[in-house]
């Protein structure tokens, strides 16, 4: 007989239904998504439910507990709390085994609801194997602590170092004590120590078993980068920006060799395998060879052409250092010879490793991705893709099979790491997408990013344009009505327009003197309304391509603006924190209102199809309903949490939707006007901007992980 208390059957029923050998009934309870939704909610996290689906040993069961372990960050602390459900949906509806437990979650579940009308372009690699996160900011330094790799230790910006169990990525300890970002972490050969390096210049020891300090190491008179143990643990050096490495005993820690060479700061350091030789490597592009115990220099390596951020010996005392150059370079370090140049990232390289089972290495960068290298041909044999920023730091775990990493992006990531060849690889990141547009029939989407390309894409598939020509990234992008011609601005100050299909080069038009955040169509095609950095609207002929008015409405920054549905007004927003509301005319036009409310920078800004109202968000958290006539506010909608960047309103009419640096897209309704969400869904990253389509079911949304098409089920 089982107890009656509710909490001892949602911990233990799925043991009881498993040592009862009803195994058919523990299937299906464990792979119900309607289980899966009120256990995780009712214990703030995954890892109850990824316990339960260890019981079953059905295929449906093992493709849920991967996706849950996956994406068990994204699903934790879940607010509005009505965005778990479709939140898990989103996670594993791709997934073939697990479309009945959809199914059935879908024909059961309350509407409104919003999911998915694509694959999410965040979904994880299948080599990623978990998401930790707790810190606040970027994380800096991570390492594998123990010699069988069950704990993990991070730090970041936050000044607080972590202790994590692998295998279920609960916390163990946070240690706290720095007075400064924790750049550097390296833990002793038997893992029982950690050592944390940190910008208030000390350098902390901490003991693994209960997070206890152990002792502070004073010398550096500048930020300390990086630290690193001899392979016997009995000394511990440290890189710091005032140009020195200093080598500490462990038996006497309070007294340290200084090694000096650099020319600037010293950002890398290694000892060699015997635990004779420091590797350092710094802002002045050298790599300096020192012995351990004397402090005398050996030899100096050049031919980075940019600072070298690590550097790393393998097991037979070949030297690898990664460089802001965007290369890594293998050295003799008997010699000083460079041995091999290997080339890939997109970018500055931050981190490497040497496999300890293989001829491999893995290195990181700030293209978010990383690269593991066949070391006997000197060629990429797998990439690595999640984060959405910068990687700051990789470690291997001691048997080689698994990879850890630290991302700018306040993630710490788990990954298998296959020892073999996986074949042939294609790089399937999406860049950052900052701004969308549908086209006017619906058939087509035009997106922007950071690489200066805009992409014009079939909504249901299949690749139609890129059109390239802008120096920078692209914060803004217009469809015209028929979806013949595109619109884009950005950072290189331009407004370029586009012929669709053909995607010949229409016109360029110049006069901002900064960057152009913002774009707006009239409805019959004729006018362009462009907002600028330089805070002024500025009102375009778009046959002849000339400038036909300049308006300074704002004192600051315009991020955004919007025609009515007439063509006669056009709403701004900016920096100031106002909603400005004018006459679209050619003389400049009289002010005609300015709504204030929201007391801090407003990013987005549209009107509604029936032009009597109109819909701003902003730095404020909120978003709010204006009456486009009076100026009065008739709703505002809380529920984020941070900016808001984007948001738009229905063809219909009957709803609102926005996105939040949150990770947040949220659907509110303009018929009822409840200040609460009537329905939410939470992806890996924050959003830029959203548009509706004009069936007023599908959702565009532009993020850090790429374009998210959503759909609205009533």
């Amino acid at each position: 007989m089982l107890p009656h208390e509710p909490e001892y059957l949602w911990r233990y029923l799925p043991m009881h239904l498993h040592a009862a050998g009803r195994i058919e009934a523990l299937d299906r309870l464990v792979c119900d998504l309607r289980w899966v939704e009120a256990k995780t909610r009712r214990f703030g996290s995954s890892l109850p439910v990824e316990s339960d689906l260890t019981l079953s040993v059905s295929e449906p069961a093992k493709e849920l507990c991967r996706a849950l372990t996956q994406a068990s960050y994204v699903l934790g602390d879940m607010e509005p709390p009505m965005a778990l459900g479709p939140t898990i949906v989103s996670r594993v509806g791709h997934i073939p085994a697990l479309a009945p437990a959809v199914a059935g979650y879908l024909a059961n579940v309350a509407r409104p609801l919003l999911r998915p009308a694509a694959p999410l372009p965040d979904l994880p690699r299948p080599e990623q194997l978990r998401v930790f996160v707790g810190h606040r900011g970027a994380v800096l330094a991570v390492a594998f602590v123990s010699p069988d790799g069950s704990v993990i230790a991070s730090a970041g910006e936050d000044r607080t170092a972590r202790l994590w169990n692998a295998a279920d990525g609960s916390a163990r300890t946070t240690l706290v004590g720095h007075r400064g970002w924790i750049s550097g972490l390296a833990c002793s050969p038997g893992g029982t120590m950690v050592a944390t390096a940190a910008s208030d210049k000390a350098i902390r020891i901490w003991q693994v078993a209960d997070g206890a300090l152990v002792t502070v190491l004073r010398g550096h008179v500048n930020s300390v980068h990086r630290v690193a143990f001899s392979p016997d643990g009995s000394l511990l050096a440290s890189a710091g920006d005032d140009r020195t490495v200093r080598v500490w005993r462990m038996s006497e820690p309070h007294q340290s060799i200084i090694l000096r060479g650099h020319t600037g700061g010293v950002y890398g350091v290694a000892f060699a395998p015997g635990g004779d030789l420091v590797a350092s490597s710094g802002s002045d592009r050298m790599i300096h060879i020192f012995d351990a115990r004397s402090g005398k220099s050996l030899r100096t390596l050049s031919g980075h052409g940019g600072s070298v951020w690590d550097v790393r010996f393998d097991a037979g005392g070949r030297l690898a250092s990664a460089s802001a150059d965007g290369t890594v370079r293998l050295w003799d370090a008997t010699t000083g010879e460079q041995t091999m140049v290997l080339s890939g990232h997109r970018g500055s390289v931050s981190s490497l490793r040497f496999s300890p089972i293989d001829d491999s290495l893995v290195s990181a960068g700030a293209d978010g991705t990383i690269r593991v290298w066949d070391l006997a041909t000197g060629t990429e044999r797998m990439l690595l893709t999640g984060h959405t920023s910068v990687v700051q730091e990789v470690d291997i775990a001691p048997d080689g099979r698994r990879l850890v990493s630290a991302g700018a992006d306040g993630t710490v990531r788990l990954w298998d790491l296959p020892t073999h060849d996986v074949g042939e690889f294609r790089d399937q990141r999406e860049d950052t997408v900052t701004a969308l547009a549908f086209s006017g029939d619906g058939g087509m989407i035009a997106t922007t990013g950071e690489g200066g390309v805009v992409a014009v894409t079939e909504v249901d598939g299949g690749f139609r344009l890129k059109l390239t020509g802008h120096a920078g990234t692209v914060f803004a992008v217009v469809f015209s009505v028929d979806g013949h011609l595109v619109g884009s601005a950005g950072a290189d100050r331009s407004i370029r327009l586009w012929n669709v299909p053909s995607g010949t080069l229409r016109g360029v038009l110049t006069g901002h003197d900064r960057r152009i955040l913002g774009l707006a169509l009239s409805p019959d095609n004729r006018l362009l309304a462009s907002a600028g950095e330089d805070a002024t609207v500025r009102l375009w002929d778009v046959e002849h391509g000339r400038q036909l008015a300049v308006l300074r409405h704002h004192e600051g920054p315009v991020t955004a603006i919007a025609f009515d549905p007439s063509g006669r007004l056009l709403a701004s927003c900016g920096e100031d924190g106002s909603v400005q509301v004018f006459p679209a005319g050619t003389d400049g036009g009289s002010r005609q209102l300015k709504l204030a409310g929201h007391g801090a920078v407003v990013r987005a800004v549209c009107f509604a199809p029936d032009g009597r109202t109109l819909l701003s968000s902003g730095d404020d958290a909120a978003v709010r309903l204006w009456d486009a006539d009076s100026g009065l506010q008739l709703a505002r909608f809380n529920g984020h949490v941070g900016s808001v960047p984007g948001a738009d309103v229905s063809p219909d009419g009957q709803f609102a939707v926005s996105v939040g640096a949150d990770r947040t897209v949220r659907v509110w309704s303009l018929t009822r006007f409840a200040s609460d969400s009537v329905c939410a869904l939470r992806v890996t990253s924050p959003l830029r901007a959203v548009r509706w389509h004009r069936d007023s079911r599908r959702i565009g949304a532009a993020g850090e992980a790429g374009f998210y098409l959503f759909t609205l089920n009533t």
